[in-house]
Parts: structure tokens; sequence; C-alpha cells
């Protein structure tokens, strides 16, 4: 073709650019080069006016964790971990262990609930590693109608708390435990690229580093 035609999104076969993107987070991988992750973090940016549209790219982005780790003074301003603070505690309760999160998302944002209202959308989760928990509480949703979707979304706003319940004996020995929050911020007109927040609980006081 002379001119090729422009993308406006996945189709019943992922788009050249979800294919991409893909392709090129898992070289960065394999190769350990931080060059083909840089290039496909930027061709991801297509799915933030309508991430609607792009629901390959948007499960390529979530799948190779191309959204940023824990909030910093070197993130760009647009990234969900700069709208999303996450903290955490923990508690002992006799034979078993709460890990409570706390997410503060920024006036004028929401992230997924959990379970999401659609498979293309990311839900809000919690995980930790090699523990696994015998019970994860997401709070109730809220009700948000976007005008990029012809539908209501349940969603997270303001501050929630999602409260994961652990078995002592499995984690006996630990000082420390590793949990990661994936979420994803969005505006009432755009999805930023969802983030992998990375937090460390002590357990042998209740206050989250």
């Amino acid at each position: 073709m002379i001119v090729p035609p422009v993308e406006e999104g996945d189709g019943a076969y992922p788009a050249g650019t979800s294919a991409a993107v893909d392709l090129l987070a898992q070289l960065g991988r394999a190769t350990n080069d931080q060059r083909y992750a840089d290039a496909a973090a930027r061709f991801a940016r297509q799915a933030n006016d309508h991430p609607e549209q792009w629901p390959a790219l948007v499960a390529a982005v979530n799948a190779n964790e191309l959204g940023t780790e824990a909030s910093g003074a070197d993130q760009p301003a647009s990234e969900t971990a700069r709208h999303v603070r996450a903290s955490a505690t923990s508690r002992s309760l006799g034979s078993y262990r709460e890990i409570v999160i706390t997410l503060e998302i920024e006036p004028g944002y929401h992230v997924n609930a959990n379970p999401a209202s659609f498979d293309f959308l990311i839900p809000t989760s919690v995980t930790f590693g090699a523990v696994h928990p015998t019970e994860v509480r997401y709070p109730a949703p809220t009700s948000f109608k976007p005008s990029f979707a012809p539908d209501t979304l349940n969603v997270y706003e303001g501050t929630v708390q999602l409260v994961a319940k652990l078995e002592e004996g499995a984690i006996n020995g630990l000082l420390a435990l590793s949990a990661a929050v994936n979420t994803q911020a969005c505006t009432e007109t755009v999805c930023l690229p969802p983030a992998r927040m990375v937090l460390t609980i002590r357990l042998d006081t209740t206050q989250q580093r």
C-alpha cells in the first residue's frame, strides 16, 4: 500500500501497534536491553486517549508490567502512581495476620474496582509474591459513568482499603513482607498506563516503610 491506514484500535485481531508493544516488551526481558522496554512504553501511549478501543494493547501493557513501580521523584506526572498513593499496615490477630492496604486516590481520578466491570479493564489487586493470602477483601465499589464508555463502571474513589488475611504460619521467620498493588488511574476522559506499586511491610511493627 502506498499509504498505510491509520490504526484506530484493535479489531478481531490485535493491531500492529499492540502486537509490537507485546513483542518489544518480551525482547526487553529476554535481552535485558532497556531500549526495547522504553520503545514498548512509548508505543503504549497510543491507548491513552481511548483505551476502550485498544483492549489488546491494554492487556499487553498489563501483562508486561509496563507501568511504573512505586511512586518517586523521577516519574512523569502522567503516571498512575503519581495520582494513587499506597501504604500498608500489619496487625496480628492470633492465628492469622491482616495486611491493610490503603489507597488514597487523588480527586478527579478513579481506579477500577475488583472485579472490574469488563474483561478488558484492569482490576485493582494486591499480591504478595510466593505468600498466598487465604482471603482478600476488596471494598464495595462506586458507580461511575465515564464520557468515553456507554456503560456505568464500578470504581474506587477517594480513600479505600484492601484487606488481606494471611495465616501466621505462612510468614513465620519473616521480618518484612513485599506486596504489589496493581491498579490503573483514570479521569473522566482518559486512562493512564497502569502501575505496579511495590510496598515493603514490616512484620515486627505495625507501620509500613
